[in-house]
């Protein structure tokens, strides 16, 4: 080889070992640097931290939401969240429809006749409730558990205390402290069950015109709440009631029922 043609060779191979060198320390090729601008580009344009510290709207400026986010951050706005009753506040409205039995201790009028009967009153009497409106009152003390009262205010006159003046009985009137157990909670719906006990505060007077005085009822109500949104729900539900004191008599009912709640 001639000497030209040496120094050609030599010439090519120390250009080829200066620029990986320069690459190293100088920093990346020139399209490896296009790509990266490109890549901080993009995670501008969707809010995106990208990562490299510069100070860019990726590091700054909100960035998308995704589920897990919500998750994690449960105040950040979007759908409503459905979740427990605790510390929360809640007033509802029942509409309920009875059934009742009543069998009193003596020969007495409980709202229906009985010719067969040497008193003429029946000794069982079977019948509706008379309509009323519950009001309840509730907060939640536990994920699972509310402290309850409720209101019930007759809009119908009940039996009076003897044939002739059964027209003129008073309106139905108690009211329930209790207890509300939720369970099987499915976020939108869930099942609950009451435990209370009602004070009879109703009128009933005796033949004599003496009153019966209050009466003391066991009370229970299972249904189905369906919270179409973390501030109220619905629900339906069936209930009985079981008192003994004025005389022996049970009640059965169902009911629909609306709850609002704060906060």
């Amino acid at each position: 080889m001639s000497p030209r043609g040496a120094a050609v060779l030599a010439s090519l191979a120390a250009s080829l070992l200066v620029v990986p060198a320069a690459a190293r320390a100088g920093g990346a090729p020139a399209g490896a640097a296009d790509a990266a601008d490109d890549d901080d580009d993009n995670a501008d344009l969707v809010g995106l931290d990208d990562g490299d510290g510069d100070g860019g709207a990726g590091d700054d400026e909100p960035r998308l939401i995704t589920a897990a986010d919500r998750a994690a951050d449960p105040d950040e706005p979007g759908e409503p969240r459905f979740k427990d009753h605790r510390h929360q506040f809640g007033i509802g409205l029942q509409i309920p429809v009875g059934l009742r039995v009543i069998k009193p201790y003596e020969d007495e009028y409980c709202g229906q006749r009985d010719t067969n009967e040497g008193s003429g009153n029946a000794k069982v009497c079977v019948g509706r409730v008379p309509a009323t409106l519950d009001f309840e009152i509730a907060y939640g003390l536990k994920p699972n558990l509310e402290l309850l009262f409720e209101l019930r205010l007759g809009l119908e006159r009940d039996f009076g205390p003897t044939y002739a003046t059964t027209d003129n009985g008073p309106r139905l009137f108690q009211w329930s402290p209790g207890v509300k157990f939720y369970f099987s909670d499915a976020g939108v719906s869930k099942l609950f069950s009451t435990v209370q006990l009602a004070f009879d505060n109703t009128g009933y007077d005796k033949p004599a015109g003496t009153s019966r005085g209050m009466d003391f009822i066991v009370r229970n109500v299972n249904g189905l709440q369906l919270d179409l949104h973390p501030s109220y729900g619905l629900y339906v539900y069936i209930g009985e009631e079981l008192g003994l004191k004025r005389w022996m008599w049970f009640t059965g009912e169902f009911g629909i029922g609306i709850q609002g709640r704060y906060p």
